[in-house]
């Protein structure tokens, strides 16, 4: 699997870089699910394996929350094919309680959990 080295860097980023830092992760992801898009399966679903690597290694008590609303924005539309995106969301809105933060506004369309139907993480 890749190695994901960059997310050290966002780690420790100080607030003027997420910028930089964002668009790197945007771009990473969406090159990540173009290159899925031109494949047939099994293959696509092992390309999208690098967006569903991400979400497990990212450690999110040093993610800035920014970032935490940035990875589950920007893999959404797969969290299908993604076994680690519920529990990566689950572990966002936990942690963004612990932060004092309005993780139900910041998460505003990603935590319904009518669509959590385990039959799609079988």
């Amino acid at each position: 699997m890749e190695s994901i080295a960059w997310l050290e860097e966002i780690y420790c980023a100080r607030e003027t870089d997420h910028s930089k830092f964002l668009h790197m992760v945007y771009d990473h992801v969406e090159t990540v699910f173009a290159r899925a898009a031109k494949q047939q399966p099994p293959e696509s679903y092992n390309t999208l394996q690098t967006a569903n690597e991400i979400l497990k290694q990212a450690n999110i008590k040093q993610l800035p929350t920014i970032f935490i609303i940035a990875f589950l924005r920007v893999t959404f539309r797969a969290r299908r094919a993604l076994p680690n995106w519920i529990p990566f969301r689950d572990q966002a809105i936990n942690e963004l309680r612990e932060r004092n933060e309005q993780a139900e506004m910041l998460l505003t369309g990603l935590i319904d959990t009518s669509w959590d139907d385990k039959r799609w993480h079988t």
